[in-house]
């Protein structure tokens, strides 16, 4: 039989409201989209870019730490960022954790039909994410060997100095990975990935729902058409490549 997924306790109508009111927070929110090198602009595909909220207030003291919220959707191109959905599942984490006090990215990156999407290339993409925060929040803070021109930097809507504040109020020594479902198995992925870099620390990860076993996650047949976790790996765990 094909495993169904759903929730197995209905939500309270008071937490469907709050949910409801942190989601069209998120819709109604300023942020930035940045590219990541090497790229010089966002792609048309809407793949590989980090969406930069504006710096919380919090009276001058520092950020808590960043929260990188990873969306989900079985790896596959019609969940994403602006998607129908709600980001995946996510939209409403961003103001949930800038409200509190830290600062905030969602990432967005390579899916399965998107040009070197799928493994590995959806998960460099992450990776490379991670390190490209620091290298972001060094050049805006003016602590970087080798800064980034911040100004040229095309963001979409431009950055200027609110947006440059964003970048200087990141905490890559304190990142917080927050992962839905396939985003949580990257953000499991990604804090091994970067664990030996010095530009970069994960304070923690919270990784909702994830597909934590690849190979179980098969077997299950995991998504909506029973195919996410071949079509994001290229294999099967019975084929060699497996």
């Amino acid at each position: 039989l094909k495993p169904v997924w759903r929730e197995t306790a209905p939500r309270s109508s008071a937490a469907r409201r709050a949910i409801a009111a942190l989601t069209l927070l998120a819709r109604m929110a300023k942020f930035w989209d940045v590219p990541l090198p090497p790229d010089a602009s966002i792609p048309e595909d809407r793949s590989r870019f980090l969406r930069v909220h504006p710096a919380p207030e919090a009276g001058g003291a520092e950020k808590h730490g960043t929260a990188v919220i990873i969306h989900g959707g079985y790896w596959k191109n019609r969940f994403g960022l602006d998607d129908e959905y709600g980001n995946a599942g996510t939209a409403s984490l961003a103001p949930y954790f800038l409200q509190r006090g830290f600062s905030a990215v969602e990432l967005e990156y390579r899916r399965c039909d998107h040009p070197g999407g799928g493994w590995p290339g959806t998960n460099e993409d992450v990776a490379d994410a991670l390190k490209f925060i620091a290298q972001l929040r060094d050049s805006a803070a003016g602590g970087a060997e080798t800064p980034l021109d911040v100004s040229r930097i095309a963001a979409s809507p431009a950055l200027g100095d609110e947006g440059a504040k964003a970048l200087a109020s990141l905490r890559p020594d304190r990142l917080i990975l927050v992962g839905h479902s396939a985003g949580g198995c990257l953000a499991l992925w990604a804090a091994h990935a970067v664990a030996a870099s010095t530009a970069v620390h994960v304070a923690a990860v919270v990784a909702c729902a994830p597909v934590a076993d690849l190979a179980r996650g098969h077997e299950l047949r995991v998504s909506d058409e029973g195919d996410a976790v071949e079509l994001y790996m290229k294999c099967t765990p019975d084929t060699e490549e497996g």
